[in-house]
């Protein structure tokens, strides 16, 4: 998915099979809320934020799942849903998402 075509408080799916959102969240795709870029969010990239949770977590994500974009793309800043319930903020990358039918 590209980052131009998403659509701020609507609803995505994380796709994919992330051991992280599994772990945290009890579901390897969980619904995710776009909010904003993080760009619009922090006026700087994720990249830049030392010591931002999100930005942390991303990070490890990258890593330990070998996911395959760089710091200079720009990712979605929003958070996790569950029923009408919200929990925390992440960050993900555009490709990540995929639309619910």
């Amino acid at each position: 998915m590209n980052i131009n075509d998403l659509i701020k408080n609507r609803k995505y799916r994380i796709k994919g099979n992330s051991p992280y959102f599994r772990e945290k969240y009890g579901n390897s795709n969980p619904l995710f809320r776009y909010e904003l870029t993080d760009i619009d969010a922090w006026g700087r990239s994720w990249a830049e934020m030392n010591g931002n949770p999100c930005a942390l977590h991303f990070t490890r994500r990258i890593i330990e799942e070998k996911l395959a974009f760089d710091e200079n793309d720009r990712v979605c800043y929003g958070q996790i849903c569950k029923n009408d319930n919200i929990y925390l903020s992440e960050l993900v990358h555009p490709s990540e998402l995929e639309e619910i039918l």
